[in-house]
């Protein structure tokens, strides 16, 4: 029984950590991506050019579906 109580213990703990170095990694990785992003850096000029190109006259890009994702 103590084997099992052992495993148990070690897997709550393992999770725990795991948890707990999920929470503190991940901010510092989004930090490290420089976010928010101004509207001059390149990769926001290249999505609205982008945009833009598969727009048609009246607004639409594509059909009802993908135009309204595009806008979310």
């Amino acid at each position: 029984m103590d084997k099992i109580a052992n495993k148990e213990t070690f897997a709550v703990l393992l999770s725990v950590i795991l948890l707990i170095s999920g929470i503190v990694v991940m901010p510092a990785i989004a930090l490290e991506a420089h976010y928010p992003l101004s509207p001059d850096d390149t990769e926001i000029t290249k999505a609205l050019d982008y945009l833009r190109s598969a727009q048609s006259d009246d607004g639409d890009i594509g059909s009802f579906g993908t135009s309204a994702w595009v806008v979310m």
